[in-house]
């Protein structure tokens, strides 16, 4: 039986990310949290606050995603 697993913000400097955008965003891409982080960075660096982060990052997979349909 495999653990249950919980989302929650990284530790370090990336824990000013929105704990709730973190988690729907770690379940958005099942559970891959180097995807996450990848995403993350990728949002910082086009100008992001880390707390802003996480949620311009789901936006942007659910507009993608949207759009490959």
């Amino acid at each position: 039986m495999a653990a249950k697993r919980t989302a929650r913000a990284p530790a370090g400097g990336a824990a000013q990310v929105n704990p709730d955008a973190y988690a729907q965003l770690l379940r958005a891409v099942g559970g891959d949290a180097a995807m996450v982080e990848r995403l993350l960075a990728y949002e910082i660096k086009r100008g992001a606050s880390p707390s802003d982060a996480a949620q311009a990052a789901l936006e942007r997979l659910q507009r993608d995603r949207a759009r490959s349909v």
